[in-house]
């Protein structure tokens, strides 16, 4: 999908959390794409996963980007008997989450490993992939990709469709070190959570963020951003970061709408799936 056409953009950070609340709910941001302006126009939370995903629209082309795994480890789901990636799909739905998990934590690697990473998380430094505690991106891999798979979306490069509305990985935290960096490029000061103490600090870092977002998407996305104040005012009081982590999916998703195969290099192991950001293509 490279795009000079406008395009719906979406954005959501997603809970693996088996009962919603006002306070753990599933967020997400609209926004659109025009040739390479994003502007993010709204915000809204869901008590159920069903809700969460109707919330995108039936008709018309839009790219989603997805705060979780879309993929697993090759060796884990090889280990399962499974080369396939609807077949490892099947196997995640037939499970419930306390099964899945105990799958998961039953697994030894060639070398006797607990858990081991995908390609990409190594390349990101992020978590995990497998890791079903914390922060638990396998239990939302198990809650978030078989819902996405049902709907017949294409999940480049884990489920390829003919279908003009696509689901990327994005991983926030990429976007966010751009903003404020702690010790390298690929994680930032910390801007969410934390005890009662250190909330003016980390609010305080979630605006130094959202007032660098212009030039960060315009130095390393290639990308110009209007942020509606309601959005951008809600991602500053959310204490948890869930909006603000879904403003910077939606970036994501954005800069691989502009791109030859969505920014996702081709050799990818479709098995392990692929985080869209541009720092893991550069040279």
């Amino acid at each position: 999908m490279v795009t000079s056409r406008e395009v719906a953009v979406f954005g959501s950070d997603f809970t693996s959390t088996e009962i919603l609340s006002r306070s753990k709910a599933q967020h997400m941001v609209r926004g659109h794409l025009s040739g390479t302006h994003l502007t993010i126009h709204s915000h809204a939370s869901f008590l159920s996963n069903e809700d969460w995903l109707a919330a995108l629209p039936k008709d018309g082309a839009w790219i989603f980007g997805v705060d979780f795994p879309l993929g697993q480890p090759r060796e884990f789901v090889e280990s399962l008997g499974i080369s396939d990636y609807d077949e490892l799909i099947a196997k995640a739905s037939e499970l419930s989450p306390s099964e899945w998990k105990s799958l998961v934590k039953g697994f030894r690697g060639s070398n006797g490993e607990r858990r081991i990473g995908r390609h990409v998380d190594r390349c990101a430094r992020a978590g995990q992939a497998m890791n079903v505690d914390n922060p638990p991106v396998g239990m939302m891999f198990h809650r978030g990709a078989p819902l996405l798979h049902r709907a017949g979306f294409s999940m480049p490069p884990v489920r390829r469709t003919e279908s003009d509305q696509v689901v990327i990985e994005a991983y926030p935290a990429l976007v966010a070190a751009k903003a404020v960096p702690s010790q390298n490029a690929y994680k930032a000061l910390s801007y969410k959570g934390g005890t009662s103490t250190q909330r003016a600090t980390k609010q305080a870092r979630r605006q130094t963020i959202l007032s660098r977002l212009p030039q960060v998407c315009l130095d390393h996305y290639g990308l110009s951003i209007e942020i509606a104040s309601v959005v951008e005012q809600m991602a500053l009081q959310d204490a948890h970061g869930d909006i603000l982590d879904s403003v910077l999916a939606a970036i994501q998703a954005a800069w691989a709408a502009t791109q030859p195969n969505f920014g996702i290099p081709l050799d990818v192991d479709p098995l392990e799936g692929w985080i869209c950001d541009p720092i893991l293509i550069a040279p």
